[in-house]
C-alpha cells in the first residue's frame, strides 16, 4: 500500500465557489476561526464542517444537476423519481447526520431539533431537558421566581420560535416523522 502523499491528485467534483452553498460553508470556517473554540477542537470542527460539504452537500448538488439535465426528462418515471429520492436522502444526511456531528465537535447537542413534537417540547420547556450548551431563551422562559401557573401560561402562549444565544431568532419547522 502506498502512502497518501504518493497518491495521484484527481479532481473531486466540478463544484466551486461559484456555488452559493460552497461560499456559505467556507464562511462557516471563517466564523469558526473567530470563535473561542481553539486548538484540536477547532481542527475537528473544521473537518466536520468540510465533511458536511464534501459528503453531503456536494453529492446533493451533483444529484440536482442530474435532475435538471435535459436528458433526464426522457427517463422512465421510476428512474426520475429515484433521482429525487437520492437528492432528498443526500440533503437529509447533510442536514441531520453531518450537521449534528459538526455541532457535537463544537460541544453543541442539537439532536432535540430532530425529535418528534412531544420529545421536542420536553427538551425545550423543561429546565432538566433543556440543552445547557445552547442557551435557549424563548417567550416561555420567564424568571425562575415566577409561580407555576405563570410558567404554565407562558408555556401555552409561547410561539414556535426561540432565541439561541449567538444565533439570533430561530424558527422550528416541523419535521416528518
Amino acid at each position: 500500500m502506498t502512502h497518501p502523499k504518493d497518491w495521484k491528485s484527481v479532481k473531486f467534483a466540478n463544484v466551486g465557489t461559484d456555488e452559493a452553498f460552497v461560499r456559505e460553508m467556507l464562511e462557516l470556517i471563517t466564523i469558526l476561526e473567530g470563535s473561542l473554540i481553539g486548538g484540536a477542537q477547532r481542527e475537528r470542527a473544521k473537518s466536520a464542517i468540510m465533511t458536511i460539504m464534501n459528503d453531503g452537500l456536494i453529492p446533493a448538488c451533483l444529484e440536482l444537476r442530474t435532475i435538471r439535465a435535459p436528458e433526464t426528462a426522457s427517463l422512465p418515471m421510476a428512474e426520475r423519481l429515484q433521482l429525487y429520492e437520492d437528492f432528498a436522502r443526500k440533503l437529509w444526511k447533510a442536514n441531520k447526520d453531518l450537521t449534528q456531528r459538526a455541532a457535537k465537535e463544537m460541544r453543541f447537542d442539537i439532536g432535540f431539533l430532530y425529535q418528534n413534537d412531544k420529545e421536542f417540547e420536553i427538551c425545550t420547556t423543561s429546565p432538566i431537558g433543556r440543552n445547557s450548551s445552547l442557551n435557549i431563551a424563548g417567550p416561555w422562559t420567564g424568571s425562575s421566581s415566577g409561580s407555576d401557573s405563570t410558567r404554565q401560561r407562558e408555556t401555552r402562549e409561547r410561539t414556535t420560535s426561540w432565541n439561541i444565544s449567538g444565533f439570533g431568532r430561530v424558527r422550528r419547522r416541523p419535521f416528518i416523522n
